[in-house]
This record gives C-alpha cells, sequence and structure tokens, in this order.
C-alpha cells in the first residue's frame, strides 16, 4: 500500500541536535566530578540518553535523575540550543512531503524545546502533530506513542512509515505494526532487523515512497 503519513523521529533524524545534547551532558558530568571522553559519551548518547544515565549512575553512583536534571538544564540554555541545526535539506524535504499530500507527524522524547527549534528554523507549521515526551507517553521501543498517533489521527498502519535514527525507533515502529526507515546520517550502524529502508539522506526518501 502506498505511504501517506510518515511519523519522523527529532533528534537526530530532523535535527542534529547531537553536538548540544553531548556538550550539556559533559557539562552535566562535570557537575557531579566527571569527566569523559566525549567521544565515548557520545556514543553513549547516541544509543539513548536514558542508558547513558544508568550507565554513570552504576559506574559513579551519580542519582540518574539529577544528573538527567542537570542535563535538561544546560540542554535549554543558548549556549547548547545555538548548536542545534536541521539537516541538510530538512525543510525542503517536509514542504515537498506536504505538496505530495503527505501527512507528516513528529514523535519524540524531547520536551517542549521542539517548538522552540521548530519556530527558529520555519518549521512549526510543517506537521499535522508533533508528540512530546511531556505528553506521557511510554519510552520507545514501547509503541505508546506511535499508537496514540494512529488513534488519534485514525492513520491506517499499513500505509505509514517511521523514520528514526536509533534502534529504539525502529523497534516501537515495529511493534506498532509500521513500516521503518532507518537514517544513516548521523553516523549511527543499524546491525537491526526492524528496518525495512535505509537512507542516509532525508530527501532520499522519496526514493523509499517510489518503491
Amino acid at each position: 500500500m502506498k505511504i501517506m503519513n510518515i511519523i519522523w523521529d527529532f533528534d537526530g533524524t530532523l535535527f542534529n541536535t547531537y553536538p548540544a545534547m553531548i556538550k550539556a551532558f559533559d557539562l552535566a558530568l562535570k557537575d557531579f566530578d566527571v569527566i569523559e571522553d566525549r567521544n565515548v559519551l557520545e556514543k553513549r548518547i547516541k544509543i539513548t540518553v536514558r542508558g547513558a544515565l544508568e550507565h554513570y549512575n552504576q559506574t559513579y553512583g551519580i542519582d540518574g535523575e539529577l544528573l538527567f536534571e542537570k542535563f535538561t538544564e544546560y540542554d535549554h540554555k543558548d549556549d547548547c540550543f545555538k548548536l542545534i541545526m536541521p539537516f541538510e535539506n530538512a525543510k525542503a524535504t517536509i514542504e515537498k512531503l506536504n505538496d505530495m499530500g503527505i501527512k507528516n507527524f513528529i514523535l519524540t522524547h524531547r520536551g517542549d524545546t521542539t517548538y522552540r527549534i521548530l519556530k527558529k528554523f520555519d518549521m512549526d507549521d510543517l506537521f499535522c502533530d508533533i508528540l512530546t515526551f511531556d505528553m506521557g507517553f511510554k519510552r520507545k521501543p514501547d509503541p505508546d506513542g506511535f499508537m496514540q498517533l494512529l488513534h488519534k489521527h485514525d492513520l491506517d498502519r499499513n500505509s505509514t512509515l517511521a523514520v528514526g535514527d536509533r534502534h529504539i525507533d525502529m523497534e516501537a515502529g515495529k511493534n506498532a505494526g509500521l513500516s521503518t526507515c532507518f537514517y544513516t546520517g548521523n553516523g549511527i550502524k543499524y546491525d537491526g532487523e526492524q528496518a525495512d529502508y535505509f537512507i542516509d539522506e532525508l530527501d532520499h526518501i522519496f526514493e523509499v515512497l517510489s518503491r
């Protein structure tokens, strides 16, 4: 069946937020007197932030919630916020998809800064709906966020594609009964079995839609 709806991940898929996240996490660790190699930190964060929190809790005894609060505090500040940029062709790709009649949605573990970022780059009105983590869905790989969007907008699973850059995006999409597309543009390698398609540039999504 033809794809008519796309549910996008935000961090690392539409926007390269990793430089900001790595800097924020690094600053948060330093508040607990922990110095971490930036490359190691990047690899941990690109798996999941929650996984990184658990690692530093187990390794250094840092309270995970306190570390997350510090991380979020720095992530909201301008020094980190200014590092966030959309991936090449992100805006043009979504605009073209809209022109084609494809409905676009965002499902993200990020909170309300999602809107701030989208507005900064004049992309806040390009999506039919944006589901952020503070709206109460369960974290990926649980399919809860996808299911909420499917039910709210009466989306047909067979014509809906989930696009993301991490294993948990693919797993959550499959758990919701969706086709999945793995975005490799930020260098994360995928060795799972849940991805139906792969793209290394966002505008390559049109090649997926033509299949």
